[in-house]
């Protein structure tokens, strides 16, 4: 809950160039205990304020009203509010360059790059898993109170599997993961032991496929 991410579309005229996302951990966003990471937590509305997907800044207007809402359930408000606005200056510093850059180059230009950085990052991650003499790979370990995490890789060619099979059920406590932070967790092992100079890019995942059955 800590981590809250920004995302605002950057446009030239009406074309729309992309998206900017910012992600920032903060300190405190309420719950049981400072830090809202309860480690004697049971349940998700203990570690702190959820915030679904909403807007908070509206065609460059602060909603104030839910802005003061999310500053009331935290316990260091001043702070939070400095980190905040810092995460929507740092969008729009990013929107600006993306604008920047269309303007420079050319709007059909930045989208090919795009493209083709994708696709270069793809060719390296499939020389890189090709790389793995193909097979099954295994490996397991347990956290605490005897929690199992199970994972299994398959190589074939250019293609990586990372099956979570196996692993034990979710548990009442906050060391769950949901499918996207799994999936992160990967992305970047997989990255920093094959590749560490890719690009991270939705062209280095291409090849990767991960299976976590529900409730593990």
């Amino acid at each position: 809950l800590p981590d809250i991410t920004f995302v605002a579309p950057a446009f030239l005229g009406e074309t729309i160039l992309g998206f900017v996302a910012v992600r920032a951990h903060h300190a405190d966003v309420g719950g049981m205990t400072p830090g809202s990471l309860p480690a004697q937590a049971t349940e998700i509305f203990q570690e702190g304020l959820r915030i679904p997907p909403v807007k908070l800044w509206r065609k460059g207007e602060l909603d104030q009203d839910l802005f003061s809402l999310i500053l009331a359930n935290v316990r260091t408000p001043k702070e939070r509010e400095g980190d905040l606005r810092a995460q929507r200056a740092a969008v729009e510093t990013g929107i600006r360059r993306l604008s920047s850059l269309a303007e420079r180059f050319g709007i059909r230009t930045l989208l090919s790059a795009y493209e083709e950085l994708c696709r270069y990052a793809e060719r390296r991650m499939c020389a890189a898993i090709k790389a793995v003499p193909n097979g099954v790979y295994r490996f397991a370990d347990s956290l605490d109170e005897g929690i199992l995490v199970c994972v299994e890789l398959r190589v074939h060619d250019e293609e990586l599997e990372v099956d979570f099979t196996g692993s034990s059920p979710q548990v009442d406590f906050p060391v769950n993961a949901p499918f996207s932070v799994t999936a992160s967790a990967v992305c970047f092992a997989v990255k920093a032991v094959l590749d560490p100079e890719l690009p991270p890019n939705d062209g280095a995942w291409r090849p990767i496929r991960i299976i976590a059955p529900k409730g593990t």
